[in-house]
């Protein structure tokens, strides 16, 4: 798998990020060492001017769990350059909650309730709990954490 960085760009692009989520969105760029440099938090509803450049990743993470969020059903935007009448313009970009399957939804609902504290003790089917069990060993992997 290639390494995630931003690459070298002259081409400026202006986005207005929008949070269709119910959740707080934090915003990052990947750098050009391939680093996460925090950008700020999205409110529900809200949105944020950024102006960055093509070649120049960005990722989005519910700030209550990490959990990567979706635009346009990715989980990393990569800046277009928009253009109205011939000049710049700024381009609308919605944050979404990813489409996730009713299994991984309650594998999410599960190990990252409050009350989780050991796959291991569930009194749940073998098979399940080995899933369950998978689910919270990568949870970092799901969270992008």
């Amino acid at each position: 798998m290639q390494r995630l960085i931003s690459g070298e760009s002259a081409q400026e692009v202006f986005v207005l990020f929008v949070n269709k989520s119910s959740r707080y969105v934090d915003i990052f760029w990947i750098n050009y060492k391939g680093k996460q440099e925090h950008f700020g938090t999205i409110e529900p509803g809200g949105q944020r001017k950024i102006n960055t450049f093509s070649k120049h990743p960005w990722i989005f993470r519910s700030k209550g769990t990490g959990e990567k969020l979706h635009i346009d059903n990715k989980d990393i935007f990569w800046p277009i350059p928009s253009f109205y009448n011939g000049r710049a313009a700024r381009r609308v970009v919605q944050i979404h909650f990813p489409l996730r399957s009713l299994f991984i939804n309650s594998m999410w609902a599960l190990v990252t309730s409050e009350y989780f504290n050991n796959a291991k003790t569930l009194n749940v089917p073998v098979f399940l709990r080995s899933q369950i069990i998978n689910f919270h060993e990568n949870y970092k992997t799901y969270s992008g954490s």
